[in-house]
């Protein structure tokens, strides 16, 4: 029982008497100050706690004590902390007082003063004096020790200290006794060992008993307050290692727990279902039965829960033993021990009395499964936990009272635990239990292991078994009834290195449990044999080298009577012919299925629900393979054997429970397969006979009958031709092609089988390559005038090459444009015939690029892209070709900005071709035909079947892809072999700059500008083969008219005359076209011809104009003078220009008279005048202020002597006459 009770008891004698004094707290406060030696625990009571046993009356009040004369005795009880009480420092009494009087003091007197009570006696021994006169307290203090003045009295321990005021004649000794404490010093000495977590469980889990040491650390603490070291050992069981150590007070060690596998056998295996280890040398036995108590004192605590006692700092270990029962009482259960008495339980006496707790710690082992009730009669609180788990618990204060608790167990060790607190007054601890189908008695110490032990467990990996024996379809091993049966099981190590040792098999009829008895086998094999219809179940288990047995397995048997197999086939089958039953066997052809089917009937006293569910049939005379089984069992199964047979095969029926019948027997004949041979390959021409001749291996049919159709695939369908008995037909196609021809026997077997046969053959019509003839070379002029458009002739249409060419049905034209853009930026060329640089330029992919020369589109060469082995990339590529920066726009009008595409390609195997452009900073701009093998996107298809001889695509870029800049581009063969690429141009208008005419031998083409021009023809035989490109030229030329206009003298050049140039059938627009190219020329002010002036000699050229017939006219008017001209030397309306050489036409000035004259120095050379150069002459005519300046005068004469001239008109002039430089 818990009190608040200051355990003081107080004697008095003499007058007494108190008063109370506001300054306590002051007093209290300077109390608290005290601290003069260390002490452990103090004892404080105030003034008026005194006995009140003296006869006397006492003078008291409100814990101020007035004595005045005699005595007081105040009684401290000391049994608490009795038993550490220290023995080497003395006790202390202190007393608060004030106003101390001595007695008779004009006589001298004596003071006040205390005393302490002699052990055992009944004398004091004085103590110092109380001489505070002041009305302040002050302290004053006495010394004694433990032996003296401690004594025992009731079973308790007292210290009785008296205040003895001594009585005068006429005036008392006397004093204010505020306050008496008294303080105490504690030794607390003891030391135990304790296994860190007690009780202490080590579960190694599974263990692989290959290991030799398998280990696990326990923490071992030496616990309280002593300084003594202490000591441990473990060395049982057997299979434990043996280990020593010491640990100094107040720390941990280590004890390794190491199990020992080479110990371990079949004699101590079980073992590890949980063993104790005791841990020996630490001063208690570990083997004594009984719980490990360990008591904690906590030195003036006024303890009131249980987890204020186990978490208090200034606990104390003080007492540790082995507890064989927990019955601390007095001898019933509800008779508690007194707050002054020992505790104690049977005949272990501890030295704890109050303010303390303690710890139980052990295991209780319970032999049988089930659930049991736990009673704790405590005073004060406690807490009782067993195995994992708390029981019950009452952690307050409480008088005796009795809490339960249950908890299911199972066979076995189990760790218990049980802590108990006691603050003041009364105290008992009792613990009981009832276990199932007992009463409830005390837990006795033969269920009980202490603390000092380990518990150990292991699970050794287990060895595992398996039943291999197929179940049938009710999940049991079905067996015949009288055939032994062998049950086998296959056993797996449970741990390294440790074998299988043997089998342990039992069988009980139906379902009953296993019992005791087992067979044993080394082998996992045991044969049994069931005479009788039923159920049984077969039990197994393996066992290793150590003992370990696996967990029992089993496996339901039923006995049955097995089904029968019949003679026959079902009869509708052979009605039906729908199995290879003939003259009462199975006929077969080698390689080809040969049907059968088997029929039964059910064995007899056989349980219901029983069917025939499978036949299985064995061909080679082995029934460890099945090699058909008939399930479900109206239905025919196929062989097909691979070598002619002839012989037996076997049958047995299998009930739906796997029951097998006896084998029956059947008889067989397998023919060689019948083996067809068209012949061929055959080739031919068309429009003549191709013979057909067929064979078969007759030799394989003896006494067979056969008979042979020829057949020719007209479309989609074979149809028959006339056939001779030997196999051979003839038969005429008239068009080039490769043709399908079947040959068909059939063979009937003396048994009466039949065999049909067929083989397909290729007949090859084929006729020959044409050649394309474009003829040529050609000539032509430019658009607009005479010998244009050219035209090119081809392959007529009624010349044969050859017979197996026949006609020509088709003609494809292509002209060349010539250059890689036209004059007003109409076009670009990407490719043409600059396949060299482009192949140069592409510089990316897993493809090769090279310039081929053979089968072109159009000019001398096309590019070629070749697949490389064994690389996906089959592609050439750039992302940024030189000088590429073409802008795809809507409406192109500057250079560089285009809308459309055209290419040409062509495509060796494969599914698929590609041309990719890159522009804008991706590949998102994508053309293929075929199949897009690579699945790129986004790409358009423009054509559904991949090209196998050139076409040309246009595409308008713009509504494909929207405006970007192209900068590069990839030729993609994607799979298969080459592909090739030819004539890819960007160009303004939806018209591709490259000329195509097809369907006519003959055909036009128009140029605009001179130069070299290739045409290219591919030609259709009328067997549908086109021919390679073949190339011709087309040379464009121009001319041109040239002359000098003079004067009348011939010689004199006229500057600035303009020539007019007109043609009546040439087309005027294009010399106006001309006239806007050249800076010379310009369009005549009538609209209808283009003029030109003549220079300072007089001459004019008319360039770069088309072939036909001109009319020049020349004219030139100075102010008010009209000049009047005529050719010179000829006299024509129009001239013909026919050539591309130059056409000269000269002019005569008839209005202009040539002067001339002599400039000379005014001296002679031999009578010779010496004649001045570099003089310009000015005439300036009479009344007007123009002039005319001849040329420089020459240094030599003319024919007429002069050096210089003047073309004039008539009139009068002035001369003037100025050298030069």
């Amino acid at each position: 029982m818990f009190f608040s009770n200051w355990r003081v008891k107080i004697m008095s004698h003499g007058k007494v008497g108190f008063k109370i004094f506001f300054g306590i707290l002051v007093f209290m406060l300077s109390f608290i100050s005290l601290s003069i030696e260390a002490y452990d625990v103090d004892l404080t009571r105030n003034g008026t706690a005194y006995s009140s046993e003296s006869a006397r009356e006492s003078d008291k009040g409100s814990g101020i004590l007035h004595i005045n004369g005699g005595w007081v005795n105040y009684v401290f009880n000391v049994s608490e902390w009795y038993p550490w009480i220290s023995n080497s420092t003395n006790l202390r009494i202190a007393v608060y007082h004030s106003r101390a009087d001595k007695n008779e003091a004009v006589k001298g007197g004596v003071w006040a003063t205390m005393q302490v009570k002699k052990s055992g006696q009944d004398s004091y021994d004085d103590l110092p004096d109380l001489t505070n006169e002041s009305s302040t307290p002050s302290w004053v203090y006495g010394y004694f020790g433990k032996s003296s003045y401690v004594e025992s009295k009731d079973g308790a321990y007292i210290v009785t200290i008296r205040i003895y005021a001594k009585d005068g004649i006429t005036d008392h000794a006397e004093a204010y006794i505020h306050q008496l404490q008294l303080r105490l010093a504690l030794d607390y000495t003891y030391n135990a060992m304790q296994i860190q977590g007690s009780p202490k469980s080590i579960d190694f889990g599974s263990i692989n008993l290959g290991n030799s040491n398998i280990s696990q650390n326990a923490t071992i603490e030496n616990i309280g307050p002593g300084s003594a070291t202490k000591n441990w050992k473990i060395n049982t069981p057997s299979w434990i290692n043996t280990k020593t150590g010491a640990v100094a007070s107040g720390n941990t060690g280590t004890i390794p727990v190491e199990i020992n596998t080479n110990n371990l056998n079949s004699n101590n295996i079980n073992e590890l279902s949980g063993k104790l280890v005791p841990v020996f040398d630490t001063g208690l036995d570990p083997n004594k039965a009984g719980l490990k108590g360990d008591f904690y004192h906590v030195p003036n605590a006024d303890l009131s829960t249980l987890e204020t006692a186990i978490n208090h700092a200034n606990r104390k270990l003080v007492f540790s033993d082995i507890f064989p029962s927990i019955q601390f009482n007095k001898g019933a259960i509800t008779d508690a021990f007194s707050e002054d008495e020992a505790f104690k339980s049977g005949t272990i006496t501890t030295n704890v009395r109050s303010d303390f707790y303690a710890v139980f710690t052990g295991f209780i082992k319970v032999n049988t499964s089930g659930t049991y009730r736990f009673y704790v009669t405590s005073d004060d609180g406690f807490r009782l936990k067993v195995g994992s788990g708390t029981v019950c618990q009452f952690t307050s204060g409480r008088g005796t009272a009795t809490t339960e608790g249950t908890k299911s167990l199972s066979p076995g060790i189990h760790p218990i635990e049980l802590t108990y607190f006691q603050g003041r007054g009364e105290k008992s601890l009792t613990l009981e239990w009832e276990q199932p189908g007992g009463t409830r008695e005390v837990i006795p110490s033969s269920v009980f292991s202490n603390g000092l032990n380990i518990l150990v467990k292991a699970s050794p990996l287990k060895p595992t078994v398996q039943i291999t024996n197929s179940k049938g379809s009710n999940s049991k091993v079905n067996v015949a009834v009288n055939r032994s049966a062998k049950f086998t099981a296959t056993a797996t190590n449970g741990s390294t290195g440790v074998n299988i040792s043997g089998f342990l098999w039992q069988k009980v009829t139906g379902s009953a449990n296993a019992g005791t008895a087992f067979e044993s086998t080394t082998a996992g094999e045991k044969n049994y044999t069931f005479t009788d219809v039923g159920n049984y179940r077969i039990y197994c288990k393996s066992v290793d080298a150590k003992g370990v047995e696996s967990n029992l397995t089993y496996v339901d048997v039923v006995a049955w009577n097995p089904p029968i197999v019949k003679d026959t086939p079902p009869q509708t089958a052979i009605t039906n012919k729908t199995v290879s039953w003939y003259a009462g066997k199975y006929v077969g052809v080698v390689n080809q299925d040969t049907y059968l089917m088997a029929d039964g009937q059910l064995g007899s006293n056989n349980p219901t629900g029983e069917s025939i569910q499978k036949f299985i049939w064995d061909f080679d005379n082995n029934w460890s393979t099945i090699e058909k089984t008939q399930q479900p069992i109206d239905q025919r199964v196929s062989n097909k054997w691979t070598t002619p047979a002839g012989g037996q095969i076997k049958c047995k029926a299998v009930n739906n429970y796997g029951i097998e019948s006896d084998e029956k027997l059947f008889g067989l004949k397998v023919y060689d397969a019948l083996m067809v041979n068209a012949g061929g390959p055959y080739n031919g021409r068309p429009n003549r006979q191709v013979g057909l001749a067929g064979t078969i291996n007759t030799t394989s049919y003896a006494g067979a009958s056969f008979l042979y159709q020829w057949y020719v695939k007209i479309g989609t369908v074979f149809s028959a031709i006339a056939t001779g008995a030997d196999g051979k037909a003839k038969y005429t196609w008239t068009a080039d092609g490769e043709y399908e021809v079947k040959f068909e026997a059939t063979v009937t077997t003396s048994e009466g089988l039949i065999l049909t046969g067929e083989a397909t053959a290729i007949v090859k019509i084929e006729s020959g390559l044409p050649t394309a003839m474009p003829d040529g070379p050609y000539r032509c002029g430019i658009f607009g005038g005479n010998f244009t458009p050219v035209q090119v002739q081809g392959n007529p249409p009624d010349y044969v090459e050859a017979d197996d060419i026949g006609l020509i049905k088709d003609w494809i034209w292509i002209f060349d444009r010539g250059s890689d853009t036209d004059s007003n930026g109409e076009f670009k060329t990407l490719l043409a015939e600059n396949v060299d640089s482009v192949v140069n330029n592409l510089n990316a992919g897993g493809a090769t690029a090279s310039k081929n020369a053979g089968n072109v589109n159009s000019g001398l060469e096309a590019l070629k892209i070749s697949v490389v082995a064994n690389n996906a990339d089959r592609q050439r590529y750039r992302t940024t070709m030189p000088n590429w920066n073409y802008a795809i726009v809507e409406n192109p009008t500057s250079a560089n900005q285009f809308r459309y595409i055209t290419f040409a390609w062509r495509k060796d195997g494969g599914t698929g071709i590609m041309i990719q452009l890159y522009g804008s900073g991706n590949w998102n701009h994508r053309y293929f035909a075929g199949t897009n093998v690579n699945g790129w996107t986004p790409a358009i298809q423009v054509a559904t079947n991949m090209p196998t001889q050139w076409e040309i695509v246009t595409r308008d870029l713009f509504a494909d892809w929207g405006a970007f800049n192209l900068n590069g581009i990839a030729f993609s063969a994607l799979n298969g072999n080459h592909a090739f690429f030819d004539d890819i141009y960007l160009h303004k208008s939806p018209f591709p700059p490259i000329g195509i005419a097809r369907g006519n031998w003959k055909a036009t083409q128009t140029y605009d500008k001179t130069g070299k021009y290739t045409v290219s023809l591919k030609v259709l035989s009328e067997f549908g083969k086109w021919s390679m490109t073949n190339i011709s030229q087309v040379h464009v030329i121009d001319g041109k008219i040239t002359g000098y206009v003079r004067a009348a003298d011939l010689r004199t050049p006229v500057k600035n005359t303009t020539l007019t140039l007109k043609s009546s059938h040439v087309d005027v627009n294009v010399l106006k076209s001309i006239a806007g190219t050249d800076p010379n020329l310009n369009v005549s002010n009538d609209g209808e011809g283009i003029t030109t002036t003549t220079d300072d000699k007089g001459f004019y050229s008319f360039d770069h104009i088309p072939l036909g017939s001109y009319r020049i006219i020349a004219t030139k008017v100075d102010g008010s003078t009209i000049h009047e001209f005529q050719e010179s030397g000829i006299k024509v309306t129009e001239l013909t220009l026919d050539a591309p050489n130059q056409l000269a036409i000269d002019f005569v000035d008839l209005s202009v008279f040539p002067i001339s004259g002599r400039i000379a120095y005014s001296i002679k050379k031999n009578g010779v005048d010496i004649l001045v150069e570099n003089v310009v002459v000015e005439a300036q005519a009479v009344g007007s202020t123009n002039s005319i300046k001849s040329l420089l005068s020459a240094k030599s004469g003319n024919s007429t002597g002069g050096n210089y001239s003047l073309p004039l008109f008539s009139g009068q002039y002035l001369f003037l006459a100025e050298r030069q430089g």
